[in-house]
């Protein structure tokens, strides 16, 4: 291993965090961006949002990643990536993709150390506020060139690029903030804001059963014997009554009919009504509210028949859908891991081996879709149910890389020859042709470890 550190101040296992520089003001790019990160959080809180979003980064975060390199590596590399990057596996993916829903982008500081014996590695990954930090290019280029953070008091922190984790979704050129997803759903997200508010006014002065009471001008005794009232104020009282559901009392006046028979009638021009609507319009806002709701989920690159209820259509085309839904995943959970070689594996790898040790081991993301997951476990069933075929195909099959893309656990003695001695001479029948075979498995695991 090389043991001269290329890194700043990573031989006292400091991060650049800790220094403070003057950087020109050409070095910072500016924000462009169409709405503030105060709007960008409030969308993440609306329900339906909020579900389209954990269900589209779900997958990638339960996937798996495995480690690959060249024929000519040395294994020692793989198992140092192994060791230094796939526990931090679950967190760099969520914040990779988080950030890249909300903000377009998502920036970390790596924190190096080295051991005793002057390996460096990873000793966490921290991610920053955007709210405060900056991005740095190089004026020349436009490539990407670190972070500026603003702290408390007031002064800034330069963040070198060897110390930054940068993810960055849907750039142009140099745009190194990128655009968020959300902003595809930004202005729907106003409409049916507007909507909802259209309905809830509806449902307030609209919507309902009302009592009306219709009064002729002038005046009326109130009550027997009482005085002579405004009919405007015993309207008013009428009303009362009846919201309070209390009793109701119309002055009425007694004329001679026809035949010269008494009838009674309200007096006239007074008259109480129960007004309601019968209209159809709240299930038009219904309707909109549900269309909204799918242009949501779309906007967010998923199919709205992927998370929300059917009305039509069949269980396969929902399927159909889900399918889709994974293979923008798997796409986007790709760019992660591209990042991650790129700015985090292929470092450790230069720091600890040399430069030419770059691209010689990679992380690989294991596939999210349900079928080839499966035609994996069925390709390790058929290798292990025909071990007289296997013999053949060990020399071809990454069989390790196998057994973690289809999440099969790997025993920690394995990789001892004598425990692999014993398993093979343990109550094997050597006149069984299967048995023999296994046998004969354990013995090249174990002559090719020993080697």
């Amino acid at each position: 291993m090389a043991s001269g550190p290329r890194l700043r101040t990573v031989a006292q296992a400091q991060t650049a965090a800790q220094l403070t520089y003057s950087v020109p003001a050409d070095r910072v790019a500016r924000k462009t961006m169409p709405a503030t990160y105060a709007t960008y959080r409030r969308l993440r809180r609306d329900p339906t949002i909020a579900l389209a979003r954990a269900l589209s980064i779900a997958p990638a975060i339960a996937g798996a990643w495995t480690v690959e390199a060249d024929r000519s590596t040395p294994d020692e590399r793989k198992v140092y990536i192994e060791q230094g990057v796939l526990w931090m596996r679950h967190a760099l993916v969520r914040w990779a993709l988080e950030g890249g829903c909300d903000y377009g982008w998502a920036p970390n500081e790596i924190v190096w150390q080295r051991d005793r014996a002057g390996t460096l590695w990873p000793a966490r990954v921290r991610p920053l506020l955007v709210d405060i930090t900056d991005v740095m290019i190089d004026p020349d280029t436009g490539d990407f060139a670190g972070y500026r953070q603003r702290r408390a008091d007031g002064q800034f922190i330069y963040l070198p690029p060897e110390y930054a984790l940068h993810f960055a979704w849907r750039v142009e050129g140099s745009n190194w903030y990128g655009e968020a997803l959300l902003e595809n759903v930004r202005e729907v997200w106003q409409n049916y804001r507007e909507t909802d508010d259209g309905a809830a006014r509806y449902d307030k002065k609209v919507a309902g059963t009302h009592w009306v009471i219709y009064y002729p001008e002038g005046t009326s005794r109130d009550g027997i014997g009482g005085p002579m009232t405004d009919n405007a104020v015993l309207a008013r009282r009428f009303l009362d009554a009846l919201e309070a559901s209390g009793s109701l009392a119309v002055p009425q006046q007694v004329y001679t009919g026809a035949g010269g028979l008494p009838e009674i009638q309200p007096a006239a021009g007074w008259k109480v009504e129960l007004l309601s609507d019968s209209s159809p319009r709240q299930g038009a806002f219904v309707e909109r509210e549900r269309y909204l709701d799918a242009l949501k989920v779309r906007a967010l690159l998923m199919p709205e028949r992927a998370i929300l209820e059917g009305q039509f259509g069949t269980k396969a085309e929902a399927g159909a859908h889900a399918d889709i839904a994974l293979t923008q995943r798997q796409v986007e959970h790709q760019h992660v891991v591209d990042t991650v070689n790129e700015q985090l594996v292929d470092r450790m790898l230069m720091e600890t081996y040399g430069e030419e040790a770059a691209g010689t081991v990679w992380l690989r993301p294991a596939p999210l879709a349900d079928e080839k997951l499966a035609w994996l476990r069925q390709v390790y069933a058929a290798v292990m149910a025909n071990p007289a075929g296997a013999m053949e195909e060990l020399q071809r099959l990454d069989v390790p890389a196998l057994r973690k893309a289809v999440g099969l656990p790997t025993a920690e003695n394995l990789a001892d020859p004598e425990s692999l001695t014993f398993i093979k001479t343990e109550g094997a029948d050597t006149g069984n042709p299967l048995s023999a075979t296994v046998a004969s498995l354990y013995e090249t695991a174990a002559d090719v470890t020993e080697g």
